[in-house]
């Protein structure tokens, strides 16, 4: 049995849903082209309970909710499961950091084929947050981005996460793709607003090369025009997104670099940039 899953992997509000539009046009239209969200079902959550009801004895949401760490058990167990179903190719999204947890590990390179890793600044991360948890302010926003016990609880139909902080989530990642320097890509959200032609070809590439099948140019470039930020947010008024929090608005809100520069104070940056100094500095955010 090979390793069949490509994960979508990055901490929230980091450009995870981009990517995952991008590659739903690719894979999933005829032509490259997105018409509404649906070819986006086809890269579902990891954490979705209706997948994990595959296993057998999994414990019920009154559990979960009472101790979502119990998720960790079963992250090994549904992914041999997916490998023993079928040699299909699965894409999933998740936003769990990649760690090994009591000895449960997240993932490894017995199921994983590849994955591509969104990393975000920091600063604009926090500000994204707000909306999309319904976090009262920047400082409840920043308290969940540096905390290692930063855990998602059971929401509808998806089951708890571990995202951890950003420095753990993006550092785990990283270890991982260290481990087999073909596993991962890692891609910044920045390059795909700056470079979105280049970034979005880069992913694909190396998708296409794991999977060992050619590129098609004309569809590429369908798929790269269907995720033009102006065009999604009008997608959204028309059609709505299902993944919108029930606390935002709007899903696709700005689409845009350095927002903090204008809206953080300068104690919180400065204790975001002393937190993250390091991984920042690595990523020349600082």
């Amino acid at each position: 049995m090979k390793p069949n899953i490509i994960w979508i992997s990055s901490y929230p509000k980091s450009g995870n849903t981009m990517v995952r539009l991008f590659l739903s046009a690719y894979f999933f239209t005829q032509d490259g082209k997105l018409n509404n969200f649906d070819p986006l079902k086809k890269i579902t959550n990891f954490s979705d309970i209706r997948l994990f009801n595959k296993i057998d004895n999994f414990p019920n949401i009154t559990n979960l909710i009472e101790k979502p760490e119990l998720i960790t058990k079963f992250w090994e167990p549904m992914q041999k499961i997916l490998i023993k179903e079928n040699e299909k190719i699965f894409f999933f999204k998740t936003h769990n950091a990649c760690i090994n947890y009591n000895s449960y590990i997240f993932t490894s390179n017995l199921f994983t084929k590849a994955f591509v890793y969104v990393v975000r600044d920091p600063r604009s991360v926090l500000v994204s947050m707000i909306p999309h948890f319904g976090f009262k302010d920047l400082n409840q926003s920043k308290e969940y981005l540096i905390s290692d016990k930063h855990i998602t609880y059971v929401t509808g139909n998806i089951l708890p996460e571990l995202l951890l902080s950003w420095k753990t989530n993006y550092g785990t990642w990283k270890k991982f793709k260290e481990s087999d320097n073909d596993l991962g890509l890692m891609i910044k959200y920045e390059d795909m607003i700056q470079n979105k032609n280049d970034t979005f070809v880069k992913i694909l590439n190396f998708i296409c090369k794991k999977l060992s099948i050619s590129v098609d140019g004309k569809k590429l470039q369908n798929a790269i025009d269907s995720i033009e930020f102006i065009s999604l947010q009008k997608m959204e008024k028309e059609k709505e997104f299902m993944e919108k929090s029930k606390y935002a608005k709007n899903f696709f809100r700005k689409g845009v670099i350095n927002e903090w520069k204008e809206n953080v104070p300068s104690e919180i940056i400065e204790k975001i940039e002393n937190e993250f100094y390091n991984e920042m500095l690595e990523l020349k955010y600082l």
